[in-house]
């Protein structure tokens, strides 16, 4: 299952104050309605329905802008490396060890949408594409609730995003600075196991 969390990770001032308001605007709309992440909500139901074997990771989506390369983080990891030993006296090869062992990070997803084999432009293209992506489907999930032009057109409607918090260039601007993020669940339960039940005929 992929779920789109309601919250955002990172977020700014101005990202802050944009989905409290549209917290505001779906209570507002439909009182009843829960504004917790729904990713909580979801695993927590399918564990009281008993399913098992319930794993979860969580990934962040670009909201905006070109993400950091794999080769920037390497560079600070090593230059702050190579600072740390060159102040230390008698410990070199400790100090390298170190900085080699920092330099190696995890692949993350920017270092998938970014990667050192192809040129700049086509990065930019990329995460700019994710985060289209991933503004058009925030919206679908959650403004669609409150937004007139979505009722008026049906959630299928292309100007969906006419009246968005995402039409706000200070706050894409924002999320580009602050490296702010949609948090998308990735999670898979299995059914639970049915014993065979033993019946007596009659």
């Amino acid at each position: 299952m992929s779920v789109l969390d309601l919250d955002l990770v990172n977020m700014g001032n101005r990202a802050r104050r944009a989905v409290r308001g549209l917290k505001v605007k779906m209570q507002a709309a439909e009182p009843g309605v829960s504004l917790r992440n729904v990713s909580d909500e979801v695993m927590g139901g399918l564990g009281r329905r008993g399913f098992v074997g319930c794993y979860r990771c969580f990934v962040g989506v670009p909201v905006a802008g070109r993400l950091p390369s794999a080769g920037d983080e390497v560079e600070a990891a090593t230059a702050a490396g190579s600072s740390a030993s060159g102040s230390a006296s008698g410990s070199s090869g400790g100090a390298s060890g170190a900085s080699e062992r920092g330099a190696r990070k995890e692949m993350s997803f920017s270092d998938l949408l970014t990667t050192q084999n192809s040129n700049g432009e086509s990065d930019d293209g990329i995460a700019e594409m994710v985060a289209r992506v991933g503004r058009w489907w925030y919206s679908r999930c959650y403004e669609s609730v409150v937004l007139p032009e979505a009722r008026e057109s049906g959630t299928t409607g292309g100007n969906i995003l006419e009246n968005s918090i995402w039409r706000d260039e200070a706050l894409i601007r924002e999320c580009e600075k602050r490296g702010t993020s949609f948090r998308l669940l990735i999670g898979y339960a299995q059914k639970p196991v049915v014993g065979v039940r033993r019946t007596v005929s009659v």
